[in-house]
């Protein structure tokens, strides 16, 4: 059935070179005309979109370009397609004006799905022919019948950045966080809410689809939710507006003074600092109550309509009740034992004042209750704790206060238990755990300072919220997707590697039990007992340690089992024998290091966890366990094939000795005893449904050169081999290692390419893999790297940032303040540190050796990948100092001699070097660069040819005119550059 269209309202297009501007009734979307993409698509996503936000399945569009031309459209937005309106007479809105009729044989856009395609099927053959040609447009127009309201359902996604600890990387709803930084937060019946510019969005915590909307009249960059009054509502803000919703459509909007500062994360209530030492504190209707700051005091609650406020340093606390410069007297904070002294007050939490104090190599924190009376402020201490060392950081204290937690530091605290705990590293407090990364793993510690779970990534994700039924709502900082992803929660994985089990026994019986026999005598084998009751709340017991976890289903609970016992086998290479127990029976899995799963069925529940058997001398011949003559005349299990993408072999005891002989794995071994049944395996990730993450490249259909134009009109072209051959390039430059990598260009030559190759493998790096990629100009003579890419307006060179490595290696240090000390290169997503090039200055200032580390720890400690311009000496403490700190060494060489003996240089010093520099040397990346127009493919690779045998790789990049001179922008070189500089990435990130 078409679905109908109606003349009003009208979604106009504004078409340009650079973005899609779609309008629906008020509700602005922009889309960005990237290069890799037509403006036809971008222009039927942009009104597909604005049509599902409408609630209809169908709209009228109007296509306005630049050149005043109007085209007349129909936008379907189930299909995403848009085309031409062939009925071409349009009736106004009521009050309105008409548009008349549109231009006759107009210009439509191009469908995502064409209509110029025929597809004829002859025979029960199948025999298809496809012919492309210029068919009638189809109408969506029928002025008849109503419009039809869809409900649109976010599609699932892969987060681009490894996922938090304890959840799955794959995204069962996205939803556009677009336009803001804002985090994600639950509204009071416990639904996600995303923000996308000035709207609110609240989801369905299952499906994602949306709830309720808000617009705020501004676009919102902070976002919380209080009870005010006794009443729910949700604070939304900008720099200097503030608005509050409650059960209404309409905001309240907020009278914030000019010079005010709003607050929402300090305190039950938002409030407005103003420099005049007075804090305004919002109510429910929007009204604000305003309360004086002592003198020697800064606000640290809004507690309700009073005040906390504290001076952090003597440890006097006020509790302004009213709008009075007579203010009560403050509350001392008592000691928590003789001597102990006041470290500082690191805040207050739903009322509860926490300090830490310092006793000889002790750390105490004090809890103290405040009372309410309106002269003098009372503070009663209601519990103290000490925590081991005396670090505790007196800045950037993180507070958390739906779940009652505070973090100082490498400190924890529980405010409600009255407890605190060390933690092992800095980190950040998010949805009531501490996520703490170290150089090689994040860790999620609970308020009880048990590490729950980790991951092996340094740099995953940490999400804004997690909801009741375990979604952990997270953004990917520092991409380019711009969406909030609801990830499925995953059994935890154990926080130190299990010990394996011992080799199993032989056990003899005269009722054979189910088996697994799998290994050659004497592997290991490590096992896990799942227990999944009909709500889905699952017990797991790895080597003795328990855990419980709730899942929204059984089948997600399965899920996440399996997933476990995958990467577990994965990462300690040990396969794992896994015990499952749920409603709908028991069964026994063998999930091996490959991935590979062997399932055996039990079919009784109350059937007890099966004894291995012993394997027999030769791997491939399993012994048997004797089996009854009755049992022996029993129907065989009759074997299921198995889902898509896993093999599960299953076969009777009579034939597995035969079966054994023909195969590389045993398979399991099924008891003749059974009665005759399908076997089910267990849904895992890769059984449950068809994966599009685990499919080979090669089952993608072709989408670039002339196949990928033929596919367009609905054919199924495979990729060819230099497609195929580009998907893997971009997939291993856009993977990301666990913790900080370095790469150095290296040659003492000077303009032999050094700069360029450094900003273009920073582009690509950037590009494909996201940001959190420094360049960094190590050049103690005047380096070019400044000169050849854009500044962030200001103009700090290295020698600004030396100042300030102390601060930024603080806990409460901000990565944003980075921004002020590198420039980054707006297109193509890096960070430029620049080096010492003032004009004018009678000396610039070198870099010594320390200051390289002292600089490097900043780098490492804010960017995934640093590439280092090494400048052109090899000699001198700077030079060791980063060779030091190297991975990966790359030697530009431009297709001159000159160039070419001072890589031959750089690569005998490194050969000269230690050890860690001779392997630099052995795994180093050469890049011949081609210098002029008439240094072709034969000049370049003549010179490859000699560098090939005492480097890991070489990579020829062509002669282009945008690298000889002026900035460097990735998208302005030639196509066959850019997949040059993707090749030669992809060699050096082999060696990362």
């Amino acid at each position: 059935m078409t679905p109908a269209v109606h003349s009003w309202p009208v979604i106009r297009l504004t078409i340009g070179e650079g973005e899609i501007v779609a309008d629906a009734n008020g509700d602005v979307l922009t889309y960005p005309v990237l290069d890799d993409t037509s403006a036809a698509d971008v222009a039927a996503d942009a009104a597909a979109e604005a049509c599902r936000r409408l609630g209809l399945a169908a709209c009228r569009v109007q296509g306005l370009t630049e050149d005043g031309e109007v085209y007349e459209m129909v936008v379907d937005a189930g299909l995403g397609t848009l085309e031409e309106r062939e009925d071409t007479t349009s009736t106004a809105p009521t009050g309105g004006t008409g548009t008349g009729t549109a231009r006759t044989g107009s210009k439509s856009a191009r469908r995502r799905t064409p209509a110029r395609r025929k597809a004829v099927l002859w025979g029960s053959a199948g025999v298809l022919a496809v012919i492309v040609g210029f068919s009638a447009f189809y109408t969506l127009q029928d002025n008849a019948a109503e419009p039809v309201a869809t409900v649109y359902t976010p599609p699932p996604a892969q987060l681009p950045v490894p996922a938090p600890a304890g959840w799955d990387t794959y995204g069962d709803w996205t939803t556009p966080m677009t336009g803001s930084n804002v985090k994600a937060i639950l509204d009071p019946s416990g639904q996600p809410v995303s923000v996308d510019g000035s709207k609110l969005i609240g989801h369905d915590p299952r499906t994602g689809v949306e709830r309720w909307t808000r617009t705020a009249p501004f676009t919102i960059a902070q976002l919380a939710l209080y009870t005010l009054d006794g009443q729910s509502r949700v604070a939304a803000a900008a720099a200097r507006e503030l608005v509050l919703f409650g059960d209404g459509a309409d905001p309240i909007r907020v009278d914030v003074p000019k010079d005010g500062t709003i607050i929402l994360d300090g305190g039950t209530a938002p409030r407005v600092d103003l420099p005049n030492k007075r804090t305004l504190i919002v109510a429910a209707d929007g009204s604000t109550a305003a309360r004086v700051v002592p003198a020697t005091a800064e606000p640290i609650e809004a507690l309700g309509d009073d005040l906390v406020a504290a001076d952090t340093r003597s440890g006097r606390i006020w509790r302004v009740t009213q709008d009075s410069a007579a203010l009560p007297a403050p509350a001392k904070l008592p000691a928590p034992s003789a001597g102990a002294e006041l470290v500082t007050v690191l805040g207050s939490v739903n009322g509860t004042v926490v300090a830490a104090w310092k006793t000889n190599d002790t750390t105490t924190i004090g809890f103290y209750a405040l009372g309410d009376a309106a002269d003098a402020t009372e503070a009663t201490q209601v519990g103290i704790v000490n925590v081991e060392g005396t670090d505790v950081a007196t800045s950037g204290i993180q507070v958390d206060r739906d779940n009652g937690l505070l973090m100082a530091g490498t400190v924890l605290v529980d405010v409600d238990a009255k407890q605190a705990h060390r933690l092992p590293g800095a980190g950040k407090l998010a949805a009531g755990y501490a996520w703490v990364s170290t150089n090689t793993e994040q860790l999620r510690i609970n308020a009880q300072g048990v590490t729950e779970t980790t991951t092996d990534a340094a740099r995953a994700a940490i999400p804004d919220v997690v909801t009741d039924d375990g979604k952990a709502m997270t953004r990917a900082e520092g991409s380019s997707t711009g969406l909030l992803y609801a990830l499925t929660q995953v059994a935890p994985r154990p926080t130190a590697t299990p010990t394996p089990a011992s080799s199993p026994s032989s056990t003899t019986t005269s009722t054979p039990s189910p088996t697994l026999d799998c290994f050659p005598e004497g592997e290991p084998l490590m096992r896990m007992t799942a227990v999944i009751d009909p709500a889905g709340t699952l017990e797991l017991d790895l080597g003795g340690e328990k855990t419980t976890s709730g899942y929204p289903s059984v089948m997600d609970a399965r899920r996440s089992v399996m997933s476990t016992a995958t990467d577990l086998a994965a990462e300690t290479s040990t396969a794992t024998e896994l015990h499952i127990e749920d409603p709908s029976g028991s069964r026994t899995i063998l999930v091996q290091t490959d991935g590979a799963v062997i399932e055996q069925d039990t079919k009784s529940e109350s059937a007890p966890l099966p004894e291995a058997v012993e394997p027999a001398a030769s791997p491939v011949t399993p012994e048997v366990p004797a089996v009854p003559e009755a049992a022996a005349e029993a129907p065989a299990p009759v074997a299921t094939p198995a889902p898509a993408l896993v093999e599960v072999p299953v076969v009777t005891e009579a034939t597995a000795p035969e079966t054994a002989a023909s195969s590389a794995v045993v398979p399991a071994v099924v008891s003749a005893v059974a009665p005759a049944e399908t076997v089910n395996p267990l849904p895992t990730r890769r059984t449950a449904m068809p994966s599009f993450v685990d499919r080979p490249d090669a089952d993608s259909p072709a989408q670039a050169g002339f196949r990928g134009v033929l596919n367009q009109f609905g054919l199924k072209l495979a990729a060819s081999p230099a497609e195929l051959e580009q998907r893997r390039d971009e997939k291993t430059v856009s993977q990301h290692w666990a913790g900080p990598r370095t790469i150095t260009v290296l040659n003492p030559k000077g303009g032999a390419g050094e700069t360029p190759t450094v900003i273009c493998l920073s582009a690509v790096f950037a590009r494909l893999g996201g940001s959190g990629v420094l360049a960094w100009d190590n050049n103690n003579s005047l380096g070019s790297l400044g000169w050849r890419t854009f500044d962030a307006g200001h103009e700090a060179t290295v020698v600004d940032l030396l100042e300030q490595t102390d601060y930024f290696m603080t806990a409460g240090a901000r990565a944003g303040d980075l921004a002020s000390y590198v420039h980054h290169q707006p297109s193509d997503q890096y960070d430029v540190l620049r080096s010492d090039d003032r004009s004018g200055a009678k000396k610039r200032h070198e870099v010594t050796g320390d200051e390289v580390h002292r600089l490097y720890s900043v780098a490492a400690k804010y960017y995934r990948l640093i590439l280092m311009d090494s400048g052109n000496t090899e000699r001198g403490d700077n030079w060791e100092a980063m060779i030091g700190r190297s991975d990966q060494v790359v030697i530009p060489v431009k297709s001159v001699d000159d160039a070419a003996e001072g890589a031959s240089r750089v690569l005998s010093a490194l050969r000269a070097g230690n050890e860690h520099a001779q392997s630099l040397a052995d795994r180093a990346v050469v890049i011949v660069l081609g210098c002029t127009p008439s240094h072709g493919p034969a000049k370049l690779n003549e010179l490859a040819e000699s560098f090939r045998p005492f480097v890991k790789s070489v990579v020829t990049v062509p002669y282009d005119p945008s690298l000889i001179e002026g900035r460097i922008r990735f998208s302005s070189m030639l196509p066959q550059t850019r997949r040059a500089w993707l090749r030669a990435a992809a060699q050096i990130a082999e060696g990362l």
